[in-house]
């Protein structure tokens, strides 16, 4: 079907008349796909290497996200380079680092909350010869 210049208003009319009949403000917002619902507790070096032998991620095979709920901050978060945000989040009795990248815009949201859930993909972080468990954030709910 070719549009002509002359018909362009007219298409944008109509294409907004059929989106305004048929879409919800619910279709029109970005879902996340979660696998499982972890406690910080479950979380260790085993279930991350367990979740590493699904790879290769791609488009037919997204890296798993698991969300954790009721969680606060053990320190103030940082800003880092590329609107990196970086924090410290515990459930009282667990603690992980957590990192967000192109997140730095939630970091004043993220001071104020009381709590917030996360949804995440773990990682293992080697730093300095020391292998730790590392929370790559793609998401934030705030309470």
């Amino acid at each position: 079907m070719l549009i002509t210049k002359d018909n362009i208003e007219d298409f944008k009319r109509s294409i907004n008349h059929i989106a305004h009949e048929k879409l919800s403000l619910d279709d029109l917002l970005p879902g996340l796909d979660i696998d499982m619902e972890l406690e910080l507790s479950d979380l260790n070096k085993e279930v991350i290497a367990e979740l590493d032998m699904l790879e290769p991620y791609g488009a037919g095979n997204p890296e798993p996200l698991i969300y954790t709920r009721n969680l606060k901050l053990r320190n103030r978060p940082q800003t880092l380079s590329r609107e990196t945000l970086k924090f410290w989040a515990t459930d009282g009795n667990f603690t992980f680092q957590a990192i967000g990248f192109g997140m730095s815009g939630l970091k004043e949201s993220l001071e104020r909350a009381d709590n917030f859930d996360l949804v995440y993909t773990p990682r293992l972080d080697n730093w300095e010869g020391k292998t730790s468990i590392l929370l790559e954030i793609k998401d934030i709910f705030f309470r």
